[in-house]
Parts: structure tokens; sequence; C-alpha cells
């Protein structure tokens, strides 16, 4: 009776002792983590604030003051990532907070005066202008806009036959988004797009909690992700609707989740790639009438959104929607090949060779579905390489997708299908 009495207080001290180690290595690793994120946190603030030096906004006292306080924070964060002097997360949401502030001053000194840095921006401000003129956007040439507004035809598209694209070519929501910061009195349709990106990162933060810096770092790494933001290139709205897609998906509330991705796709057409996939996944996992039905919602929510144009110049309508599958010969792809006169490759080569990497990737996906069901959301990204147009904000717009596949799977909301549904 004794021995076992001292065989289980010993078994208990050892458990104690066990559970002490754990969390000790656990609190380590916290601790190293955040150093980490001190550390290029501190990288980012030196960067951009180097930015914000240059970017001619520097007439107000109070400019002055961000800059120079994001500059010393980041001084003190990269001191602190090495030696822990302040052991403290306090000079993180100090750096982190900087990061945002300066976002808030572009909307109130950039955003004063409409900027135009793409095409794509120009049109839908000018598609804002016919509307309320009572017209149709997409019955009318875009061409006039480069005119009213002064941009510089260098930022055109230009087409396969040698012109230059000359209609709004995408759904109605890409104009429509713009509309409410406008009436508002912010002429800047950029405004509405930066608005999307810190709303983007603020989910971001908000569900990965703890590691809530990690969505900072990321975000504001490749500094193109916030300038394509700044610059007039607005993929980061129909982002943002993805992600919330996304999460009530995996939340099980696949009527939302529908909704959400019917309005991704309302604002330009590279998320509807994802849905081939995502119809699979749940075919895989639910069945046919949950398939169904999530598929009914999100066209219900992208016809609801195109009806009235659709119905107002059919032929018009479905001309503009279609436009981005012809268009330009460019990008960061198989497409560069030909356009640095590398090889001559018909237009028709890129539309079979789409038609083929799409379909022997929905093949891969059913038969391996157990270890891919989770990249349907990023599955655009290897169609678009091999298209004729595969510019680099298409590619560089999943990476928000891909932290929230990231965050999602360390909170433990991705494991395996048996877990799921």
């Amino acid at each position: 009776m004794g021995k076992k009495f001292l065989v289980g207080i010993t078994s208990i001290i050892t458990k104690l002792k066990g559970k002490q180690s754990r969390m000790r290595n656990k609190e380590s690793s916290n601790r190293n983590l955040e150093r980490i994120f001190k550390f290029f946190l501190a990288i980012l603030l030196f960067k951009y604030s180097l930015e914000f030096y240059w970017t001619g906004l520097l007439t107000y006292p109070w400019d002055i003051a961000l800059m120079m306080s994001m500059h010393f924070i980041a001084v003190l964060l990269l001191i602190d990532s090495v030696l822990e002097i302040f052991n403290t997360s306090f000079l993180s949401y100090i750096g982190a907070g900087l990061l945002l502030s300066s976002v808030l001053v572009l909307f109130t000194v950039y955003f004063k005066e409409p900027h135009f840095g793409t095409d794509g921006i120009l049109f839908s401000r000018y598609a804002i202008d016919l509307l309320f003129n009572g017209e149709n956007p997409y019955s009318h040439s875009m061409l006039p806009a480069y005119e009213k507004y002064g941009l510089n035809y260098r930022w055109t598209t230009p087409t396969l036959e040698g012109g230059i694209v000359d209609r709004f070519s995408y759904p109605p929501l890409g104009f429509l988004i713009f509309i409410p910061l406008f009436l508002l009195g912010i002429p800047d349709l950029n405004a509405t797009t930066i608005l999307f990106f810190v709303l983007t990162l603020l989910f971001l933060c908000y569900e990965a909690r703890r590691l809530w810096l990690l969505p900072v770092i990321v975000m504001f790494l490749d500094p193109n992700l916030f300038l394509f933001s700044v610059g007039g290139v607005y993929d980061i709205i129909w982002v943002f609707f993805l992600l919330l897609a996304m999460k009530f998906f995996y939340e099980k509330q696949r009527v939302l989740s529908a909704v959400f991705l019917g309005l991704a796709i309302s604002v330009k057409q590279t998320p509807a790639l994802t849905i081939p996939f995502i119809l699979i996944y749940l075919l895989k996992a639910s069945g046919m009438k949950d398939t169904f039905k999530y598929a009914l919602t999100v066209g219900a929510t992208f016809i609801i959104i195109s009806l009235p144009f659709l119905l107002w110049d059919p032929k018009s309508y479905l001309a503009g929607v279609l436009a981005p599958l012809s268009g330009i010969m460019h990008g960061m792809g198989l497409a560069s090949l030909v356009y640095f006169g590398h090889i001559n490759l018909h237009p028709a080569f890129f539309r079979v060779a789409v038609s083929v990497i799409l379909a022997t990737l929905l093949a891969l996906y059913w038969i391996n579905f157990d270890k891919l069901k989770h990249s349907c959301w990023f599955m655009p990204m290897l169609i678009l390489w091999f298209h004729m147009r595969s510019l680099q904000n298409y590619f560089i717009s999943f990476v928000p997708v891909a932290m929230y596949i990231f965050i999602l799977w360390q909170k433990g909301k991705i494991r395996g299908i048996k877990h799921e549904d």
C-alpha cells in the first residue's frame, strides 16, 4: 500500500514537472515568435517611413511627426527584438498603429483629389458619371474618360487587334462599390480601395488573435500589395469578400459564404475560377443538395447585381464582362515569353492551355481531395499563369487568401474531412 502511494505521488510530481516544462517551452516559443515579429515590424517601419518621406505629403507638422515616430519606433523595435530590454508587446502595438495611421493620413490628404493610376479605376469613375446621367456604362465607349480626367495613354490596355480596351470590362460591382464614399464627397475612388485594404488587414488580425502581427507583416512585406490598392488596382475589394466567404464556409454557414462569393465575383471575374473547385469540395463533403444550394446562391447573388444592366443592354453587358478573355498578351506567366519576343504563340494556344490546365487541376483535385481540398481558394493562380493575361496583381491578391488558410489551420478549423462535416 505504501509503495503504491509513493508511486502515485511520484507520478503526480512527474506530470506536474512535465506540465511546467511544456508551459516554459510554450512561453519561450511565444517570446521568440514575438521577437521575430518585432524584428520584421521594425524593417517594415523603416521601409514605410522612407516611402512616406518621399510621397511629398510632409507639408504639415503632424505628417512629419508621424514619419519621425515611425522611424524612432523602428529603432526601438529593432533593439528590443534582440535584447528584450522592454520585455513587452507594447512597442509592437504602437508600431502597428503607426502603420495604420499612415494609411489614415493618405485618406485625409492624398484623396482630396481624384487619382487614376490605371484605366480600370478611370473606367469605374466614368461608369459612375454615366450612371448618374441615366446612361448605361456598358453601352458607351470609355475613351472620353481619358480626355475628361487626363490619364496618360500609357495606362491603356492594348487589344490583340492593335487597338485599346474602350469598354467597362468588369461586373457592375466594379463601379457600384465606389458610389457610397463618392456620395460622401470623397472624389478619389482609391479611398474605397484603401478602406477595403484596412478592412482586410483588420479582419486577418482579428482572426489571427495572438498571431495578429503576422498579417501585418504579410500585408506590408511586399509594398506592391499596398501600392496597388493606392494606385488604382482594386482587387483587394474582391479579396475581402472572398475572405468572408471562406470564414462562413468553414463555420458551416454556407448560404452566407455563397453570398459573399457572389459579391466577390461581382467585383472582378478572377475569383470565379474558385467556384468549380469549391463545388467539388461540397460534393465530396456534403453531397449534391448542399452543392446545388451553394451554386444557386452564388449565381443568384451575381445575377441580382448584374440583372439591371443585363436587361438594359444584354449584348453590351456580355461583351464587357467577357472582354478580359481576350485583351493583352502580357504578364508574369507563360505570356512573358511572347511579350518579350522570345517565342511566337498564337492566342488560341493560350486558350487551349488554360482549358487543359483547368481540366487537369479539377481531375487532380477530385482524385487527391483529402490532400488538396483547402487549395480550392487559390487554384486560380495556377490557371492564370497559363493565360495570355497574367498580371502581377492577379497573383499577389491571393497572398491574404493563403494567409487566412494558415490562420484557420493554426486555429484548428481545417483538418481532415471527417472533422469538418
